[in-house]
């Protein structure tokens, strides 16, 4: 039986409201609750393609405003990395593919074999690159400049 369908929005504000509200224990509970609870195959498909971004979005959110809360202190980019090895997603919001330091295994490997053939790509290979792998053309940029340090530097461990 299907008796989630049609309640996605109710959900979202809800879960809204418990944020905004700084009431993670109802929080996590209505994610949880959500998130173990359908079963239907059109929400399945649904959940699938179009609300895990924003499920991970706000379990990422709920996550940060606990240890917002814990630490007293807004949280910098390393201590929000922390909080997403520790907490990751349950794979009812996750696609189940690896992840490597920031980067999915797939878009690591495309970066990498086109790395051994192409050191220094051009703007237009970096577009194609960033919609291949799904990341910004910046972070294209980035990982290209990071490989080609890493390699000049002899490996001293």
């Amino acid at each position: 039986m299907c008796y989630l369908k049609g309640t996605r929005t109710l959900f979202v504000l809800l879960l809204q409201l418990c944020m905004n509200s700084g009431d993670t224990n109802n929080e996590f509970g209505l994610l949880s609750f959500f998130l173990s609870h359908y079963s239907c195959d059109t929400i399945n498909y649904y959940m699938k393609h179009r609300l895990h971004p924003e499920l991970q979005k706000l379990w990422l959110s709920a996550h940060y405003m606990e240890a917002d809360k814990v630490r007293g202190r807004p949280l910098g980019p390393v201590d929000k990395y922390r909080i997403r090895k520790k907490h990751i997603f349950p794979l009812t919001i996750w696609d189940g593919d690896a992840m490597s330091y920031c980067f999915k295994e797939k878009a690591r490997t495309l970066l990498t074999d086109f790395y051994s053939r192409v050191r220094y790509p051009s703007p237009d290979q970096k577009k194609y690159l960033a919609e291949a792998t799904k990341l910004t053309d910046t972070q294209v940029g980035n990982w290209f400049k990071n490989k080609r340090q890493r390699d000049r530097t002899p490996h001293s461990r």
